[in-house]
């Protein structure tokens, strides 16, 4: 899959989705990174990094290492 958008919700940086996506715009800097107060997706916001790519595909994960990784993954699909 190739990483056009890539988005977070603000109210994730505590879950430190904010490391992920530093590493995120370096490997896809193609890929806009958009960051939002609220992507309505709360049940996954406050348990675990995740985001939201290309508007149709979530990826969480249990931290930003795995986080990184689970996109990167996807993007090799």
């Amino acid at each position: 899959m190739e990483i056009r958008v890539i988005e977070y919700c603000t109210t994730n940086i505590e879950q430190d989705v904010l490391t992920a996506i530093d590493e995120l715009r370096k490997l896809y800097p193609q890929a806009k990174i958009q960051e939002w107060g609220c992507l309505g997706h709360c049940h996954y916001c406050f348990r675990h990094p995740f985001v939201y790519l290309n508007e149709r595909v979530i990826i969480e994960a249990k931290s930003a290492s795995e986080l990184v990784m689970l996109v990167q993954k996807a993007a090799a699909e």
